[in-house]
């Protein structure tokens, strides 16, 4: 069971290192799109997984699609806010950013315990 959260976290680490060379080579606004699709494709096979060989390869690629994710949102944000708005931009998204980690344990067992484990993948949709 621990290979559901590693694949994902391996995956991050091998591609949040390439986030600028790849959006470089396709363009910031697509590679963010690319990368919400995969993460939202596969966050809909992890729910519909039959097994766990299954569910590991679709965190893999969730992973992939999830990783760029942050890197590439913030130079977006950079890149359309002024000068003078920067700051506040930054600390709003930095509030959206901070709120998974702090909800996102207790919601999820919520979800887990009154409707099935395949829901805390299908909210991603």
């Amino acid at each position: 069971m621990a290979w559901v959260i590693t694949s994902f976290l391996a995956a991050n680490a091998i591609i949040i290192p390439a986030t600028g060379w790849l959006s470089g080579l396709v363009g910031r606004r697509r590679f963010f799109l690319l990368c919400t699709v995969l993460f939202t494709v596969s966050s809909f096979l992890s729910g519909i997984a039959p097994n766990l060989t299954f569910l590991v390869f679709a965190r893999v690629f969730q992973g992939l699609g999830g990783g760029p994710v942050i890197p590439i949102s913030q130079a977006i944000l950079w890149e359309i806010f002024p000068l003078k708005q920067r700051g506040m931009a930054m600390a709003v998204w930095g509030i959206g950013i901070m709120m998974g980690p702090i909800l996102g344990p207790t919601l999820g067992g919520w979800i887990a315990d009154n409707w099935s484990w395949r829901w805390i993948f299908y909210i991603n949709l």
